[in-house]
């Protein structure tokens, strides 16, 4: 758990571990409790009188209260049981989920520090885009031997889905392909450790005032152009959505494809989008340092089953 999250387990890596004693100890009190409340029954019934336990028994069946009240009492305790046995189980498919849960990117060694411009210092884009090269600059001398880059949605930052199109399917009002639009620097997938499945990812030719470029993951690719190469193809944001940034975006061809990054452990994740942070300089950004560099993530090698 600590090596896919990146984070410590709260008592450490021991307060995930069967104790030996405590196991023991558990079985030996649930072997005597057991045994203590099955002898009771037991003890009584073999001092009392049996014609008497059986006419009193007889009697008692019409007292229906009382059988009312015993048979709620066991309903309950089975009901309580059922609920702890079924919560029980929920944790360990949860956890044994968690294990085999492939994120995209490694978190191990990962800090992140979010950002914000203000306009009328940044207004202009080759501004941002050259405040963002000297802040990447300067961490990277600071920090002897660690990588640094800067992306507008780090995983887990939030998931937002944006309508998405193609010169050949235009997206409608509403529905059509969406995608997590990130603005990221050209060394940011390195540093992550994303897997680059195809083409490039971003470098020096992709700069301001340049043809844009995009980088998209492998499940968009399949959305928009499944069966097919997407290198060289064309996309942009829809016009109508709210992260357009402008009425007429301009269309960015697709240079690269990247594996898929989680957002969220359990909801489901868009996919993604990139764009060069060269080309499209925001005034909102998170600082990325991992010490030491990541390499790429390797697909598992476990079989899946279809679903």
């Amino acid at each position: 758990m600590p090596q896919l999250l990146g984070a410590d387990v709260p008592g450490g890596a021991d307060a995930l571990r069967i104790d030996g004693p405590v196991l023991l100890a558990t079985f030996l009190v649930t072997m005597l409790v057991g045994l203590f409340f099955g002898m009771v029954p037991l003890v009584a019934a073999s001092r009392s009188d049996l014609a008497k336990v059986l006419a009193e028994g007889v009697r008692g069946m019409e007292a229906r209260g009382g059988q009312r009240m015993h048979s709620a009492l066991v309903s309950a305790e089975l009901a309580l049981s059922l609920a702890l046995l079924v919560g029980a189980g929920l944790l360990v498919r949860s956890a044994d989920h968690l294990q085999r849960l492939r994120l995209g990117f490694r978190a191990d060694g990962v800090m992140a520090m979010a950002l914000s411009l203000r306009e009328r210092s940044f207004g202009e884009a080759a501004d941002r885009a050259d405040f963002y090269e000297r802040l990447m600059a300067r961490v990277g001398r600071e920090v002897p031997g660690a990588s640094v880059a800067v992306v507008n949605g780090a995983p887990f930052s939030g998931v937002t889905g944006t309508p998405v199109e193609t010169p050949e399917r235009r997206a409608p009002e509403t529905g059509g392909p969406t995608a997590m639009v990130q603005v990221a620097s050209a060394n940011y997938f390195d540093v992550m450790g994303i897997e680059v499945l195809r083409g490039r990812t971003f470098n020096d030719t992709d700069r301001l005032g340049g043809p844009p470029v995009a980088v998209i993951s492998e499940s968009l690719t399949a959305r928009l152009w499944p069966n097919e190469d997407p290198l060289g193809r064309r996309l942009r944001v829809a016009p109508q959505s709210q992260m357009a940034p402008a009425r007429d975006p301009a269309w960015s061809t697709v240079v690269g494809v990247v594996a898929d990054v989680r957002k969220t452990l359990t909801e489901e994740n868009p996919a993604d989008l990139y764009a060069s942070m060269a080309q499209q300089p925001g005034l909102v950004a998170e600082v990325i340092v991992r010490d030491p560099p990541a390499g790429p993530v390797s697909r598992p090698s476990v079989k899946r089953s279809g679903r």
